[in-house]
């Protein structure tokens, strides 16, 4: 009996996993007039990378996201008892850390705060909030959520300029050597 079941179950997968293949092999790929028109390359990016400069933020944009980080941080505190008092060294080291970075800019840092910012995230869901929860409070949060996002998909993007600048290095001091 174990052994029908077990055998019908595999039947069920496969059936499934050739239905999904099939689907896939009669979905054409996007054609390269509509991957333009959606702002897309038909071509990778040089070295295999793909293109992280649409993801990277300016300085600017990214000090101006930061700073809006730090006052939803504050602002989603005060809707939650007790979560002012709870946050508050979490909410220091972001500060201090946002501090750092305007002086002195590196992806160590952004890590850091982004790391900062989910302590908070994860802090301010493990408070009961109240009922009824204020709607500007929730949209907040859901703000505070996007943000986060945004800033993770920028710091990606700083790592994967640095990583081609690093790649770049090597051969650039091995074609300076071969001239010589």
């Amino acid at each position: 009996m174990k052994w029908a079941a077990i055998l019908l179950g595999a039947a069920l997968m496969s059936e499934a996993l050739i239905s999904e293949a099939t689907l896939q092999a009669q979905t054409p790929p996007p054609a390269p007039a509509a991957a333009a028109a959606a702002g897309q390359s038909s071509q990778p990016a040089p070295g295999g990378q793909a293109n992280a400069s649409g993801a990277a933020l300016t300085a600017r944009d990214a000090t101006e996201l930061e700073t809006r980080m730090l006052q939803l941080i504050e602002s989603t505190a005060v809707a939650v008892p007790g979560l002012v008092r709870a946050s508050e060294p979490v909410k220091q080291n972001a500060e201090m850390t946002f501090a750092t970075m305007e002086r002195n800019p590196n992806p160590a840092l952004l890590y850091q705060f982004i790391n900062q910012v989910k302590a908070y995230l994860a802090l301010s869901e493990s408070i009961p909030r109240p009922y009824p929860f204020p709607e500007t409070a929730d949209r907040q949060f859901a703000e505070l959520h996007a943000d986060l996002e945004r800033i993770q998909q920028h710091f990606e993007a700083v790592l994967q300029v640095k990583q081609v600048t690093v790649t770049a290095l090597p051969a650039d001091a091995d074609a300076q050597r071969g001239s010589e």
